[in-house]
């Protein structure tokens, strides 16, 4: 597993490429961290159903400023 992201600063570069994180820290609502939750539980499901054939899959959050969260299958990779 490895996490992956954007600041501000690198989101607004010319040509913006994601860095590695070393930490992620949540800071959500129990109602929020319960989405989280059953969004990451469905992309698990259908990895293990679609396998290479599922590349990856926005959270689809209703708060326009929500920072973004994306589930990527490393399996495309190989």
């Amino acid at each position: 597993m490895k996490f992956w992201g954007y600041t501000q600063e690198l989101a607004e570069a010319a040509e913006p490429q994601p860095k590695a994180l070393i930490e992620v820290t949540i800071s959500a609502t129990p109602s929020d961290l319960r989405e989280i939750a059953k969004f990451l539980s469905s992309a698990a499901d259908k990895i293990e159903v679609q396998g290479r054939n599922f590349e990856h899959e926005h959270f689809l959050n209703n708060a326009s400023d929500a920072p973004r969260l994306i589930v990527f299958n490393p399996l495309t990779l190989e």
